[in-house]
Order: C-alpha cells, then sequence, then structure tokens
C-alpha cells in the first residue's frame, strides 16, 4: 500500500509512534507510545477472539468460484449440527460447537455439491479446520475408499457412525499435497499443512495457489491441475484418479515416460523444450530436464526455457517424469536443436477436431494437431458466459473455472516458439449442467473481537465478467435506473444537476482506470441493495488506486444514500479515497451510509470534508486500505460502535478542521483518534477507553 499523501488539514498519519505525543483526558485511554494499547492490531482484535464453553472453532475458507451459502455448516460425530458466517476474507469461527468430536465441515457451491472438510479438536479444545478444493478430495477420498457416502454421513442430527483417524486422514491429506509440493515451492508458499494454515481469501498467497492449482472431483475421479504463473502453461498433475484409490498406501509404480519431447528454437541465445505430460497412477510433482544427459533443472511444468546458449552448438534434451512417491519414470526420447539461425515468420497448422464433454463444475476441451513437433503451445480462447485464455503443451485441458447452466464457446490456436500463432479453429460451444444462482452471494463479515453481526458485504467480483454498456455512456442528466448486472465504466460515470440516479440491487460496475463516480451540486445518487444482491463499484483491475472512486461534490440531497454497497480498489487522485464527500461550509454534501464497505483503497477508505452532514452511518466496513477515515470532529458524532475500522495499513481515525464548534461526542471504536489538535469551542465529550493520539505539539 502506498502512504497517504500529505495535504493541508489532512495530516500525514504515520506508523511510527515516536512523532506522537500520547495524551489523557477525563475518560480518555492512555495511549502508549511503546504499542500496547496504542497498537490497533493487538488485544481483543488479535487472535483471542470469543470465548467459549465448548470447541473453539476458526478456519477459512476459500473456492475459485462463489459460495452459494452465506454460512458454513459443521456436524460434530455425536450428531449435532452448527453453523458459522463465511466472514471477511473468507474466515469463519464459531465459539463453541456443539457436541463432540471429529468434526466435518461442509461449505455449499450451489446445484447441492459442497466442499467438505474434517477437522480434530486439539487438547486447548480449539480446532483450526480450513476448506477448500485439497480438503475435500481427502474426506472424499477416505469414505470413498471405505466405501461410505459422504452426503449421508451429514444428513439428519444423528451420530456419524465412522469418521477416520487423524492420522490417516493426515496421510491422506499429505498425499495430495505431494504431488503439488514443486508448485507450492514456485508459488512460495510455505510447506505447513494446508489444511490448518492461516491465510486469508484474498487472492494472494495460500489463496492464490489454491485458486490456480485446483482439485476438480468429477465422474468419481481426481484431477489437479497446475499453472506456471510465468508462462501460464496449465498442466494437469493427477488425471482420473479414482476417487477410491488408497492414497494411505505407498505407491510402487512410476508414472508413464514423457512422450512428444521438442526442443524448440525460440528466443535470442534460448531453447525453449516442452513435453507432453505424464501420467501416474496417483500424481506427477515434477520434470527433471537433462541436456546433453547432464540434469539442467526440475520443473513441476512441461515447459522450460534453456538460456544462455552458444550458436552453431546442438544440443540435446531428455525429460524423466517424478511422480509423489519420488519414483521415476523412463527417460524420454531424446529432442535435438540448435539456436535459430534466421526468424521464424511461419505459424503452425490450424488445430482440429475439437470436442467439448461437459460436466457438473468441468468442462474437457480435446482437439488434434497435425505438426506437434513445432508447437511450443496451444492457446485456448473461451468466451460466452467468461472470457478466459489458457496455454497447454498437450492437446486437452479440463476447464474447471466454470458454473452450472451456462454457454462456453472455445477455439484453439497453435502457438510456435517465435510466437507465430496459428488461426483460430472454429467456434464451439456447449453448456453446463446445473443450474446457476440468479443472484450473487455476499459474505458476512464477523469481527473477531465481539460476536456482533455485520451484514457489509466482501463479495470478489474480480472474475466476473462485465460486458453490458451504461445508457449515455455513464452521464445521467435526467432521472433514471441502473438494472441489476455487470456494467463497465470505460468513460466513468457522472450524476448531473437535477437528474437522482437509482442504483438497484445486483449491480456491479467495473471502471476503467482513473475514471469516477461524480454527483453534482444537485444531483443525488440513491443505492440500496440487499444482503443477497449487494451493489458494488469496483475497478477492471482490482488493484488499489486503480480508478478515482466516488465522489459526492456538494451534492445537499436526502436521496443520498448507500446501503449494502461495496466500493474498492479506488484512490487514483492527490489524495486517494475510495469515496469522497466534497463540502464547503455554505454548499455541503449530505450523504447515508449503512451496511456498506469500503476496502483496498490507495489512501482512505472515506474523506467526509468540513461541512459533510452525515444523516446515518452504521454497520460498515472499513478495510484493506491504508488508513480508514478522514472527518471532522463535530461529523464523528454519526460514528458508533456498530462498524468496524481495523484491518487497513494504519489503524487510525484522522480528525481534520479540528476546531470543535457544536456539542461532540467521541464515542470508542475498534481504532484510535488521531490529530493536531482539538480546539474545543462548545462541548466535547469523550467516551470511557477512547483513545486519542496526538501530533507531536498537538493540544487539547
Amino acid at each position: 500500500m502506498h502512504k497517504l499523501s500529505h495535504r493541508k488539514n489532512k495530516p500525514f498519519v504515520p506508523i511510527n509512534c515516536k512523532r506522537w505525543l500520547c495524551a489523557v483526558a477525563a475518560t480518555v485511554l492512555l495511549a502508549s507510545c511503546g504499542g500496547g494499547s496504542g497498537d490497533s492490531n493487538s488485544g481483543a482484535s488479535g487472535n483471542g477472539g470469543i470465548i467459549g464453553t465448548g470447541v473453539r472453532l476458526e478456519g477459512t475458507a476459500s473456492n475459485k468460484t462463489m459460495f452459494a451459502s452465506t454460512d458454513i455448516e459443521i456436524k460434530s460425530k455425536s450428531g449435532e449440527i452448527s453453523t458459522a458466517p463465511i466472514g471477511n476474507r473468507g474466515r469463519f469461527q464459531l465459539a463453541a460447537l456443539k457436541g463432540t468430536g471429529p468434526f466435518m465441515l461442509r461449505a455449499a457451491t450451489g446445484n447441492n455439491e459442497y466442499l467438505y472438510s474434517i477437522g480434530y479438536p486439539n487438547a486447548d479444545n480449539t480446532l483450526t479446520q480450513n476448506i477448500h478444493s485439497y480438503t475435500d478430495a481427502a474426506a472424499r477420498n477416505w469414505f470413498a475408499t471405505n466405501g461410505l457416502d459422504i452426503e449421508a454421513a451429514f444428513m439428519g442430527e444423528t451420530p456419524i457412525d465412522q469418521l477416520p483417524p487423524q492420522a490417516t486422514l493426515n496421510s491422506i491429506s499429505g498425499s495430495l499435497q505431494s504431488i503439488v509440493s514443486a508448485a507450492l515451492e514456485e508459488y512460495d508458499v510455505p510447506a505447513d499443512n494446508l489444511d490448518t494454515i492461516d491465510f486469508d481469501a484474498d487472492d494472494t498467497g495460500v489463496d492464490l495457489f489454491l485458486d490456480s492449482n485446483p482439485v476438480v472431483i468429477s465422474n468419481g475421479a481426481i484431477n489437479i491441475q497446475v499453472l506456471d504463473q510465468a508462462t501460464q502453461v496449465v498442466t494437469p498433475s493427477s488425471t482420473n484418479l479414482l476417487l477410491n484409490t488408497d492414497l494411505a498406501m505407498d505407491d510402487v509404480q512410476p508414472p508413464t515416460t514423457p512422450a512428444s519431447v521438442r526442443a524448440l528454437a525460440s528466443g535470442p541465445g534460448e531453447i525453449v523444450v516442452v513435453w507432453n505430460p505424464s501420467i501416474d497412477n496417483i500424481g506427477i510433482t515434477a520434470y527433471q530436464v537433462f541436456r546433453d544427459g547432464a540434469l539442467l533443472a526440475t520443473t513441476p511444468y512441461p515447459v522450460y526455457t534453456d538460456a544462455g546458449l552458444t550458436a552453431n552448438t546442438q544440443y540435446s534434451y531428455s525429460v524423466v517424469a517424478v511422480d509423489s512417491s519420488g519414483l521415476k519414470s523412463a527417460d524420454s526420447v531424446t529432442a535435438m536443436s540448435e539456436l535459430q539461425g534466421v526468424p521464424d515468420n511461419t505459424a503452425p497448422p490450424t488445430p482440429l477436431l475439437v470436442m467439448l464433454e461437459p460436466a457438473l463444475g468441468s468442462i474437457d476441451v480435446s482437439w488434434s494437431q497435425t505438426e506437434i513437433f513445432d508447437v511450443k503451445a496451444f492457446v485456448v480462447y473461451r468466451t460466452g458466459a467468461a472470457d478466459a485464455t489458457f496455454k497447454v503443451t498437450s492437446d486437452f485441458i479440463t476447464d474447471v473455472n466454470v458454473v452450472g447452466g451456462r454457454e462456453y464457446c472455445y477455439q484453439i490456436a497453435a502457438e510456435d516458439a517465435s510466437g507465430n500463432e496459428s488461426p483460430r479453429t472454429a467456434i464451439q460451444c456447449v453448456t453446463t449442467p446445473g443450474t446457476t444462482p440468479s443472484t450473487p452471494v455476499v459474505t458476512t463479515p464477523v469481527p473477531e473481537s465481539t460476536p456482533g453481526e455485520l451484514l457489509a458485504p466482501t463479495l470478489d467480483v474480480s472474475g466476473m465478467a462485465c460486458n453490458l454498456e451504461l445508457p449515455d455512456n455513464g452521464s445521467f442528466r435526467t432521472d433514471s435506473v441502473l438494472s441489476a448486472g455487470c456494467y463497465l465504466a470505460s468513460s466513468g460515470m457522472r450524476v448531473f444537476e437535477p437528474a437522482n440516479l437509482t442504483v438497484e440491487p445486483g449491480v456491479v460496475v467495473k471502471f476503467a482506470a482513473s475514471r469516477e463516480l461524480r454527483i453534482d451540486s444537485g444531483a443525488s445518487l440513491t443505492a440500496i441493495g440487499n444482503a443477497a444482491a449487494p451493489i458494488v463499484f469496483s475497478a477492471i483491475d482490482p488493484t488499489p488506486g486503480f480508478w478515482t472512486g466516488v465522489k459526492f461534490s456538494n451534492s445537499n440531497s436526502s436521496r443520498n444514500q448507500l446501503d449494502f454497497v461495496q466500493i474498492e480498489y479506488a484512490g487514483d487522485n492527490d489524495s486517494g479515497e475510495n469515496l469522497q464527500v466534497v463540502s464547503l461550509s455554505s454548499r455541503p454534501s449530505r450523504v447515508s451510509i449503512k451496511n456498506s464497505t469500503f476496502r483496498n483503497s490507495l489512501g482512505y477508505g472515506i474523506e467526509f470534508q468540513n461541512g459533510s452532514i452525515i444523516g446515518d452511518f452504521a454497520g460498515n466496513l472499513l478495510t484493506g486500505n491504508n488508513a480508514p477515515l478522514s472527518i471532522t470532529p463535530d461529523a464523528a458524532n454519526a460514528l458508533g460502535a456498530d462498524s468496524r475500522f481495523s484491518g487497513n495499513s494504519i489503524d487510525r481515525i484522522t480528525l481534520i478542521e479540528t476546531d470543535v464548534e457544536s456539542t461532540t461526542r467521541l464515542a470508542k471504536l475498534d481504532v484510535p483518534y488521531v490529530t493536531g489538535r482539538l480546539d474545543v469551542d462548545n462541548s466535547l465529550t469523550v467516551d470511557p477507553g477512547v483513545e486519542i493520539l496526538f501530533e507531536n505539539g498537538g493540544h487539547i
């Protein structure tokens, strides 16, 4: 995150506490400059969580596509059912589980499909257990291996007859994770147990690995794909591994020999070595690449670029596959090559015979190629429900990034080592079985420090294709209604006087770089969503500061309402806010904000300028920003403990224009206030436990 720019009347808030004096007023909590209570990430907002009498549960739910429920379900071996909301960044927790362990967990993915997990309490009555495709595969494998039905075991509040011993499930999980051990290293993911590792579902780190390298179970078989981040090549590591294969047993079968090895001269001093992935009874972990008989490199992907080579020299390459048990295949046939003498401008032939086989949650795409030994990679183009592009070195791919009840269309092109791409095949389309949820699903954030319910949305729309055009190119000059759908704001949006723009539940708008949603003086914005269908204002590229944000520009209207709205990835201006309420004492802006989320801004989540009028401010979440909020003391009257301001780079609320000119109350929040001074010209009440940090030389 970039730091906030220093502007007049908007004091820069440094993390280093040495610049601050620590003041005490009658009911103000002493802020220790050495950390302690002055650190908003310590104490109750840390890892202590909720104290209960039973087993305390926590974990993270991660899935490439959205979950179909805002809750996870937990069933004890003794039969009792508990539920826990999926909170901010996929986190879930529960103070006290019902019944006695072990516990089965499941999260709905739609079409009566679920991801499962099995957890075992520790000696201190705590249980950390995540839910994702690897935990699901391990649980399903044990049930299938023992001839049991995992869905039937979870039904009803009756005891579960059988659950695996912890050591057995750990062995199964270890077998699955050993298949992708080399890929885990490529993603810089710690070699911890993916079942219990601490992480956020935020498309980085562990979550990025899980999204990019999923386990797919279809037609009674396990398939694992890995993605090379550098080349974007998708590779099957485990193909059609029968679900009832005993993964707890020792593996004695080596993988097949890599086929169709080709060494292709590419850029200056480079030869690209590619091959068709091997097949193993369990899974392929890595490939050893040999040049002239000597080990050159080990890679989890069926492609390797050999650089720094000498002209007029012939090189020979062979490949050996290594499975998850360390067993090796025979050496492949040797491929010979030397550096390219003249540029290659001829593309390979177009692939042939494209075939599509849909299943619930996946589509198998296959084709044929007449001149495979000139092909570095096949490029798979997908259009229809969601545009996407994949690369593979083989003549097939299983597309696992699909949802039920939608049409997907594909074209295939062949690419050589010089980047020449063949014409694409004719478009082939297929509809996946099942149904598509009619509205986006929201995850409900759950504060770690209290059991209070916060309904502000945290919806991931980064994978949502927005192809609807805004009416009048986003310029609204008369009263208008924006109906549910996903819109692209290439030129931004602006509401002119005297228009009101009503945004209906389920609207998603993705803004182009440096664009904004501006509400002029005399105009108004009414954006009221609901928990099942929030309104989202986001960015084409989900990067903090990509677009400018929402700006109320001297708009004094009671129709300015935000409810169940999510604004994110903004801040491309001189200060950087998701929401800026621009006001003058003679021309204020007025707005009510409830149950809304402001996250991942380059600067503040919200800036209320001097003179802003806040109708309501309740149940809001400001997190993931550089800092949560900039506001005057008078306007801070509207803030209450029912909103959350923590989880930002700088967890402090900045008080600006610091003359207290009306009766003002500062409520205790989950973060401190920070200011240069407070000049009290009226009445200031500071609630017990409030923490105020003063800049060096500051005063009341």
